[in-house]
């Protein structure tokens, strides 16, 4: 199933996580939900430098990588403990990062 998201806020308040909507901030590598790998966000990764459809390319790579077996992804645990890990680095070099931007 694919769904297009395009809206202003990229949350998907049946998906929860932490009690919160799930959006991509909350994905592995703002790409995979570590519950179900086989969902995933395309474009919900935002580079600092460059353009978001040039990034959304490598990660749909990347997704194809995975899904076809050449790729591995870390398991859950491993997963939640690196969107915990890079949450905290994220709010400690942009401070309120998560209240008042989308990612």
């Amino acid at each position: 199933m694919i769904i297009f998201c395009t809206g202003y806020r990229p949350s998907i308040p049946f998906l929860k996580y932490g009690g919160e909507a799930m959006s991509a901030k909350e994905s592995y590598k703002f790409v995979f939900y570590p519950d179900d790998p086989t969902l995933c966000f395309i474009g919900g990764a935002r580079p600092f430098i460059g353009g978001i459809p040039s990034l959304a390319e490598i990660v749909s790579r990347w997704v194809v990588s995975v899904y076809s077996g050449k790729t591995q992804l870390p398991d859950r645990v491993t997963m939640h403990n690196i969107i915990k890990q890079v949450r905290q680095i994220l709010f400690t070099f942009c401070v309120n990062l998560f209240c008042c931007c989308s990612y």
